[in-house]
């Protein structure tokens, strides 16, 4: 059984290097959520922290769209702050042209 395009499909997505911060700090704060509530981190996730400690600029289209809608999330959280909301929109921006 082969994986489906969302699961291998790749893209470059360029973010600057406040975009790469804030990426990191929610896949980091996903994971650790999943961590605290017993569970596994999901596949995806655990590949996209990978990517991200290894320099990679690349992420599936699974990847994009769960991060866009961590992203969406925490850029409308009123305890974001707005330097954070303003880097996660911008990101945010960079991800939409990855359609699932």
């Amino acid at each position: 059984m082969s994986s489906s395009p969302k699961e291998t499909e790749t893209f470059d997505v360029d973010f600057t290097r406040e975009q790469r911060w804030i990426v990191h700090h929610r896949v980091v704060t996903l994971a650790d959520e999943a961590l605290a509530a017993g569970t596994q981190p999901p596949a995806w996730l655990v590949d996209l922290f990978e990517r991200l400690e290894a320099g990679s600029s690349t992420i599936t289209v699974r990847q994009a769209t769960e991060l866009r809608a961590d992203l969406s999330d925490y850029v409308t959280d009123g305890e974001t702050p707005q330097a954070d909301e303003d880097v996660a929109t911008a990101a945010l921006e960079d991800l939409s042209a990855i359609e699932p």
